[in-house]
């Protein structure tokens, strides 16, 4: 299996540090003039505009139209930076400065998409990416499709404030306003990012992966590299140095010292992203780590293969040998334990006769009866073992028969949450079950700080 690795960047702008709102939005559109109002400056990228596959303006409910045109929105985002410390600041005037000076208008960045994917589904993620983390908070977000050949990924800017319903901008969006909430929004959404690619690459068979996790929460001593594209190569191709290349042989120089120095983190890489692989799956990941050095590619190769925490476990439908990690085996071995306890367990449920009356009076207000399928998951779970699990495509009445259960356990005594790896579907669980829900990645982020010791100390 191929593996993808995530390529990301964040940042809140602020004034002072680079290119204003208006100015990053003609570079990310490569647009042929956009007009900084507040400085009375165009700017114009229409020589890369080859590069630019889709562009579109999100909105939230309530903002004006006009603002589709990212000028315009763009430089209300400006003005409105400077009307505000005019206001807010009016008795102290040099506040009001700084306040113009650092102002924070802007939340800008890009994320790849994996080659193998069609532009026409690349487009569809990146707008579907930018309604969840930008849109669902009220944002407006402006999103550019580029299709380099060999590079697929997209760059956004969002507006830092919220747009209220009544057309005007807000207060900051929340997951900006501190440190924890902005950690927690950007591993939410790069969880979301390879989620969405990596349904739609097992959709189509394709024997890709992308990883979204880094290196160093891996547990992997190795730097990533980054992505050198067409324009780096042209640079040296006319005799002059690229940055980005140089900086990825001494990057690449690194991790072959790396992996020469602990073979075992290229099986770690492996693991991460796969659940078992083949030695032609070690062959091409040395490779790759080892810049086609022979002598350091067979040096490893034979050190992997003879450690003891490599675990041989049989062969796959075409007679090839497959491997995994002890580490590996010992965590899903801890799952299937865990949820043989949950299968086996049966706590206190809801009242058999006051779910029938629940039912019944659900049928009564939607007007049609549900389906024997339904009334048996919904049974299940709530009067069943402690771990369920319901299977159904789109439209089946999933999240109706979540309600009924939510209803009856909580009738019952139980607080109930839901989990979902997209922000969507928690809103979904939220709006439409009644279910306070949140995504995967902020849960275990709640967790992990309720774990810290500081964290703990402040509850």
């Amino acid at each position: 299996m191929r593996e993808h690795h995530l390529s990301t960047t964040f940042a809140v702008h602020q004034r002072g540090s680079g290119a204003s709102a208006v100015a990053h939005a003609a570079y990310i559109d490569a647009a042929e003039r956009y007009v900084d109002t507040r400085v009375d400056k165009a700017w114009g990228f229409a020589a890369d505009s080859e590069r630019v596959v889709a562009t579109a303006t999100l909105l939230p409910p309530g903002a004006p139209g006009a603002w589709a045109d990212p000028e315009r929105l763009f430089n209300a985002v400006e003005r409105h930076e400077d009307e505000w410390a005019d206001r807010y600041y009016r008795n102290t005037p040099h506040r009001a400065e700084h306040h113009k000076a650092t102002a924070r208008t802007d939340i800008r960045g890009h994320a790849t998409i994996a080659n193998e994917l069609r532009l026409e589904t690349a487009w569809d993620i990146a707008q579907e990416v930018a309604h969840q983390q930008f849109v669902r908070h009220g944002l407006a977000v402006r999103v550019s499709l580029h299709g380099d050949p060999d590079n697929i990924h997209f760059h956004f800017e969002a507006t830092a404030r919220r747009i209220r319903p009544d057309g005007t901008f807000g207060g900051y969006a929340s997951f900006i306003s501190h440190k924890a909430g902005w950690t927690a929004w950007m591993k939410e959404t790069r969880t979301l990012l390879a989620h969405l690619q990596n349904l739609e690459l097992r959709r189509r068979g394709l024997d890709v992966r992308v990883e979204h996790r880094s290196h160093a929460a891996l547990g992997i001593d190795l730097a990533p590299t980054q992505h050198e594209g067409p324009v780096g190569h042209a640079i040296e191709a006319r005799g002059d140095r690229s940055r980005v290349i140089d900086r990825n042989a001494a990057i690449g120089a690194a991790n072959r010292d790396a992996i020469d120095q602990n073979p075992w983190q290229v099986a770690m890489r492996l693991s991460a992203t796969q659940a078992t692989w083949t030695e032609h799956d070690l062959d091409r990941a040395i490779d790759k780590l080892a810049g086609g050095d022979l002598v350091v590619i067979a040096r490893v190769k034979a050190t992997v293969m003879a450690d003891p925490r490599l675990i041989a476990v049989g062969e796959d439908a075409r007679g090839r040998g497959r491997f995994t990690s002890q580490d590996y085996l010992t965590a899903e071995t801890a799952m299937w334990r865990a949820a043989e306890v949950l299968a086996g367990r049966v706590s206190p449920g809801g009242n058999p006769d006051r779910l029938e009356q629940r039912l019944a009076v659900r049928e009564q207000i939607q007007g049609y009866p549900l389906s024997a399928q339904q009334r048996a998951a919904i049974r299940q779970t709530v009067m069943g073992r402690d771990l369920a699990i319901i299977v159904g495509r789109a439209g089946a009445g999933k999240t109706t028969l979540m309600s009924e259960v939510r209803a009856e356990l909580e009738a019952a005594g139980y607080r109930v949450r839901g989990a979902a790896v997209a922000g969507i579907a928690a809103d979904n669980l939220r709006r439409e079950a009644g279910i306070k829900s949140q995504t995967i990645a902020s849960l275990l982020e709640t967790l992990h700080r309720r774990e810290r010791p500081a964290d703990a100390a402040k509850r």
